[in-house]
């Protein structure tokens, strides 16, 4: 299969949304957005047929980058009925002695490399081509030198290194990963070899390009005339004596670094933050943000995971585009689960003041949503793992292990007791209702409790959610066709199943020759005689009453059906949408009975829950066979 340009570009900047992978600015009427360019992406781009001179380099994101670093700007349109006519790119202001020019490339993009420290203005003039309206925008982007963290090797830091200002942060920042990753690597203490190239993950401001003169580890390593190649040398040689586990050969490369490199070495603050010699306790003068885009630098595939990849092939990661046209919605109950920024600051930090609207930050379900950049309280650095309980005040998800940070969201929202919930239209269980159906709770019972009550599902497992829908990614090299490469499926599938794609079954179960199941890693060492997710019971019988005894998930369709069939039998106008949940005006169901509605109720309920059976199967198929056998009379 060949790649195209034109779609290799389609993927970059439309099958990953902005949502994760721009940065973005609103002045005037348009909007420019700084676009992220990872290694990976960069990978697509040279296996297209047609090949790009212009996307050639990495680029953060951020609207803080070093001296010499590329940064990439896209425009879009402010109407989201009418496209772009034309655009007028232009330098509005730059740094005296400046000689940048802007590189344009299918109109909609242009790339710069400052070139001195100090401030550039980039202006956008454009006219919209059904309207014929025209605005402007203009986007500013800071270059500055790296100043490092600071207080490194137990060396006093001093001006302008982080730790002066920001030490607290600085602390818990020591506790993670970043704050040792070149160290561990170095030292052998990986799965895999170190190589130079490696440098571009695990040091502040790597970068090669001549122009790149930044106070980068590699600038530093110049300055004092270190040889890179060599420290990769003797790194490998450390890595392959620690193969031997043998105490004895444990060599401690990092130690042998000069100090000038130690305090550029390790994942710092300016890695995520931006470079930061011209911050100055200026906020417009470092980069922060919630659209996780500086994660994709490392955390995309590549050298070291995939996480970045998966989520952006996840619903997470996708926010409707209303919200991203009118962000001021995000102030209200939708931002505290759909945004990161709102999710922070509402569920996690429970701040019920609303963010003003000049700050809102108009991202998805990213990575800093759910994990803590400076904070290891938690395992994977997870915002939080407490008990959480349930919108109506009621109920409570515990012992969720990781997966309680799932639930803060994923609940049906019912605020009070079903019989006062279930009286309008539009009353139904809230998309995602996951952690009300494991519990066994807030179905319509027509008159007794469930028996069923909480899945074995999450008793037996120590993170819940986690355990499964976050389980090890399959070997995919079993799936592909003759001659495909893993990359050209993941253009378009992300990286399938597994992981951050929080999926267990990419395509519909009942067509398993064209699903891809992880079944093995999420359900094995549990059910070892599976062999899909929709699997017969043991005990298994003929739920949905057509005669055959079926998988799970075919049962529970199969009753969903029969339901559906009696409702629309006796009420024609009643219409299912594309997602599966019926569409109830305000006069059809102020003629149904209180069986109809809470019928109604619990069948979006279950379907809203997309498990069909598998996340509490005895409860849902109670559930489901009380309600036909309400509505059957």
């Amino acid at each position: 299969m060949s790649v195209k340009i034109s779609h290799v570009l389609f993927f970059v900047i439309m099958g990953i949304p902005f949502t994760s992978l721009t940065a973005r600015s609103q002045t005037d009427s348009v909007e420019i957005e700084i676009t992220a360019i990872n290694s990976r992406i960069l990978d697509l781009l040279e296996f297209s047929e047609e090949g790009t001179s212009f996307f050639d380099r990495t680029s953060s994101g951020n609207h803080v980058v070093g001296i010499g670093e590329k940064v990439y700007l896209m425009a879009s349109s402010p109407n989201m009925f009418d496209s772009i006519g034309t655009l007028d790119w232009s330098i509005h202001s730059a740094p005296a002695g400046s000689r940048i020019q802007l590189v344009s490339d299918l109109n909609m993009i242009v790339s710069l490399v400052p070139d001195r420290v100090g401030l550039y203005e980039i202006k956008v003039s454009m006219k919209l081509q059904v309207t014929g309206v025209t605005g402007e925008g203009t986007k500013r982007i800071l270059a500055a030198s790296y100043a490092g963290v600071g207080g490194t090797d137990d060396a006093a830091p001093a001006f302008p290194n982080c730790t002066i200002c920001h030490s607290d942060k600085v602390d818990s920042w020591r506790e993670t990963q970043h704050a040792d990753a070149l160290r561990q690597r170095l030292n052998g203490l990986s799965a895999k070899p170190f190589e130079t190239a490696s440098l571009k993950f695990l040091s502040v401001g790597y970068d090669t390009d001549p122009a790149a003169r930044n106070g980068g580890f590699d600038d530093i390593a110049a300055n004092i005339n270190f040889d890179l190649n060599e420290l990769a040398a003797r790194a490998r040689e450390a890595w392959r004596l620690r193969q031997d586990k043998n105490p004895a050969n444990d060599i401690d490369v990092f130690a042998g670094l000069p100090n000038e490199l130690k305090a550029k070495a390790n994942v710092q603050c300016e890695n995520c933050h931006g470079a930061g010699s011209q911050h100055f306790s200026l906020p417009d003068r470092i980069s922060k943000s919630f659209s996780g885009i500086t994660c994709s630098q490392c955390h995309d595939a590549g050298e070291y995971n995939s996480f970045f990849e998966s989520l952006a092939s996840s619903q997470h990661s996708f926010l409707p585009d209303l919200f991203r046209r009118f962000p001021i919605m995000l102030r209200a109950d939708c931002g505290r689960c759909h945004a990161a920024q709102q999710f922070v600051h509402q569920t996690i930090n429970k701040n019920t003041t609303p963010t003003p609207v000049d700050d809102l930050a108009v991202f998805g379900v990213t990575c800093v949503a759910c994990h803590d950049p400076h904070s290891t309280a938690n395992p994977k650095q997870l915002r939080t793992m407490e008990d959480v309980i349930l919108e109506n005040g009621r109920d409570l998800y515990r012992d969720g292990g990781m997966g309680n940070l799932c639930a803060q969201c994923h609940q049906s929202r019912v605020l009070a007791d079903l019989e006062t919930e279930i009286t309008f239209n539009r009353s139904s269980p809230h998309y995602g209702p996951q952690a009300d159906v494991v519990l066994g709770i807030n179905a319509w019972g027509f008159g007794s409790p469930y028996r069923s009550g909480e899945s074995i599902h999450k008793l037996v497992t120590e993170d819940s959610c986690v355990t499964c829908h976050m389980a090890d990614q399959p070997d995919y090299s079993t799936l592909l066709a003759e001659g495909e490469e893993e990359e050209e499926c993941a253009m378009c599938h992300g990286t399938f199943v597994g992981g951050h794609t929080f999926k267990v079954v990419l395509g519909e179960f009942e067509y398993p020759a064209d699903s891809i199941s992880n079944f093995r890693n999420a359900c094995y060492p549990c059910h070892l005689n599976a062999n899909a997710v929709n699997r017969v019971l043991p005990h298994g019988r003929d739920y949905d009453g057509n005669g055959v005894v079926e998988g799970v998930q075919t049962e529970v369709r199969g009753l969903l059906a029969r339901i559906a069939g009696i409702l629309q039998e006796r009420y024609p106008e009643l219409q299912m949408t594309d997602n599966g949940a019926f569409d109830v005006s305000f006069a059809l169901f102020s003629r149904l009975s209180f069986s109809e509605k809470s019928a109604i109720y619990n069948y979006h309920l279950v379907v809203r829950d997309g498990s069909y059976g598998i996340h509490n199967t005895q409860f849902v198929f109670e559930v489901l066979q009380r309600t036909l056998n309400a509505l059957s009379g």
